[in-house]
């Protein structure tokens, strides 16, 4: 097990899935992060390469759901996509400098590495310099599926949790590698992760959208990433 005294759970306790977005506020866009930070909630966000190199927020590579219109965020330039793609309100897809400008380190942000493509090597390599800037490493985690792109961001200083879901649970041997399993809600009780965190390894959950799978994992995991729930039951549960 590693060692985890310089990783704080309580530091991301009660993060906000994709921003602390509703049906006003579109996941993953501007106006639902600056909803988390007016909340002073942690928030979780999903980042991408554009053709070009940029580094841009969004959930999926394909951009029909989001904005309705098709097209790969991969196989698009940050130019071609502010002139043809909006969120369902209007507003551009952020850019994830946009997004530390704007927070300023005001509450804890988990940047989720979305590898396609094989790419993991161009997308570290476009993140950490704008992770850089960050003064506190502990308002940064990073996580993602793919264990070579976490790999890859050692050295930049920030935790590094390892995505697990029911589909992929083969990456379970490399959880000593890294600070925290970041675990769907589904996979709480598998044994190999009861093991881990009974062990003293660090456990965060996704995505806990409903008071049934809150109750579920309530007392289970150090950290838990959720929407559309009220913030009271889900600090209550953290404590559970």
């Amino acid at each position: 097990m590693l060692n985890r005294s310089a990783f704080d759970p309580r530091v991301f306790h009660g993060i906000a899935h994709r921003g602390y977005h509703d049906q006003v506020s579109p996941e993953n866009s501007m106006e639902a992060f600056e909803k988390a930070v007016a909340a002073g909630l942690p928030f979780e966000c999903d980042v991408h390469l554009t053709k070009d190199g940029q580094v841009v927020i969004s959930h999926d590579s394909l951009l029909k759901r989001m904005t309705g219109k098709e097209g790969k965020i991969e196989e698009l330039t940050l130019a071609e996509l502010r002139a043809g793609y909006k969120l369902p309100n209007g507003a551009d897809l952020p850019l994830l400098k946009e997004v530390l400008d704007f927070v300023q380190e005001r509450v804890p942000i988990v940047v989720e590495i979305k590898v396609v493509d094989r790419n993991y090597k161009a997308i570290v390599a476009a993140v950490l310099p704008l992770l850089s800037r960050i003064k506190e490493k502990k308002n940064i985690s990073i996580i993602s599926f793919d264990p070579r792109a976490l790999t890859r961001c050692k050295k930049a200083g920030f935790s590094r949790g390892l995505l697990i879901e029911k589909n992929n649970t083969w990456v379970l041997m490399f959880r000593g590698k890294f600070d925290y399993l970041d675990v769907e809600d589904c996979l709480v009780d598998e044994p190999r992760i009861v093991k881990y965190r009974r062990k003293g390894g660090l456990v965060n959950v996704w995505t806990v959208d409903t008071q049934e799978k809150l109750a579920h994992v309530k007392g289970k995991v150090d950290m838990i990433t959720f929407q559309h729930l009220p913030l009271d039951a889900v600090e209550d549960a953290h404590h559970g």
